[in-house]
């Protein structure tokens, strides 16, 4: 695993541990039409994305990952912020789904330009 990939793979389970931390807080808050079930499906795609990763299937892991970073960023404007915590954990989660969408970008690249072996 070189090292993009690496970096790939820590970023991916934060991102996964943090989809967990929101699927406790959603459901802590429990405001109207919150759905902590959604954060939980996404942890679990996150982890599914750290499990190809660490199985060597990185094109899969990477599209997977970087896909999930992507629409978490899309989306970001319209997650509900009510306090100070919401504010503060989202925009962190925010920076870190970028960084992981650029990473997964360079893993994807990298493999690119990797002569595939027979």
């Amino acid at each position: 695993m070189n090292r993009s990939t690496n970096t790939l793979t820590k970023l991916a389970l934060l991102m996964a541990i943090g989809e967990c931390i929101s699927a406790v807080a959603i459901t802590i808050e429990n405001y109207k039409d919150s759905v902590p079930e959604f954060a939980v499906l996404f942890a679990a795609l996150f982890f599914t994305g750290v499990w190809l990763l660490r199985k060597g299937r990185v094109v899969a892991g990477a599209s997977l990952v970087g896909f999930l970073a992507l629409f978490e960023i899309v989306t970001f404007p319209s997650w509900q912020k009510h306090n100070a915590f919401d504010w503060g954990f989202d925009v962190v989660y925010a920076v870190l789904a970028a960084a992981t969408l650029v990473f997964a970008v360079r893993a994807l690249v990298s493999q690119r330009r990797r002569p595939v072996s027979v």
